[in-house]
């Protein structure tokens, strides 16, 4: 099985699609769009952007850097949001932010096209629902 031996595999371009859902609600949107990964601030800036369907441009930037035989990766200011290890298939991260809790699954079992699933559940107010986003990716 090939996975990605380090940060620098993700380096470049690649074509992204992505559905987001309500956690129960099963109304999903699709997304489609670019990421880019290229050099900067010490490690990878991850650029993304697409369109929603129904047409509504998004957009975010995230920073991954190399650490040991992982990647830390920040938000766009430089603040920690999470780290994974390139060892495995498949690996998982958590952020726990003021409002929510982030879990992140990354599969890399059928590199060089991967997956990420975000799954963010509300703190707190019992009448917010969370939702799940899954990206996939590839060259």
């Amino acid at each position: 099985m090939k996975l990605p031996r380090d940060l620098q595999d993700f380096a470049g371009r690649w074509h992204t699609t992505r559905r987001a859902e309500r956690l129960g609600a099963g109304n999903g949107r699709l997304y489609q769009g670019v990421t880019v990964f290229r050099p900067g601030q010490g490690g990878l800036l991850c650029t993304e952007v697409g369109e929603f369907h129904l047409p509504s441009e998004i957009g975010s930037q995230t920073l991954w850097r190399a650490a040991g035989d992982g990647v830390d990766v920040c938000f766009a200011d430089g603040t920690d949001y999470h780290h994974f290890m390139l060892s495995y298939p498949v690996v998982t991260a958590f952020f726990e932010g003021c409002d929510a809790r982030h879990e992140l699954s990354y599969n890399f079992s059928h590199w060089p096209r991967w997956r990420a699933i975000w799954k963010v559940c509300p703190k707190g107010d019992a009448a917010t629902t969370g939702y799940t986003i899954v990206t996939d990716y590839q060259r």
